[in-house]
């Protein structure tokens, strides 16, 4: 192993590793559908402060994207990360269909 000296260490490939030209690599998967008209977004509102809460609470509502009182912001419904994050600040938000 050579000295770093604070250097990443990123071997070379040589021609013996590369694959041969003939193979080619399997095929992109396809993009997920949009969902388009049948997604459901919530508008989420901010009713209570943050202040006295843990810092995991006041992050959780930085990253819906609520920072004060009354603030309101549109997300998707559909996905289980958002509605994990409602769940886990339901006293301080308002949730409505949008």
């Amino acid at each position: 192993m050579p000295k770093l000296n604070g250097q990443i260490f990123m071997p070379t490939t040589s021609d013996a590793d590369a694959p041969p030209s003939d193979q080619t690599a399997a095929p992109a998967k396809p993009a997920r559908p949009s969902g388009g008209a049948d997604k459901r977004r919530l508008r989420v509102t901010q009713i209570r402060s943050t202040i006295g809460q843990s810092p995991r609470r006041r992050g959780t509502m930085r990253a819906l994207g609520l920072t004060r009182i009354g603030k309101s912001v549109e997300q998707d419904g559909a996905s289980p990360v958002i509605q994990g994050m409602l769940r886990k600040v339901a006293h301080l938000v308002k949730v409505e269909d949008a």
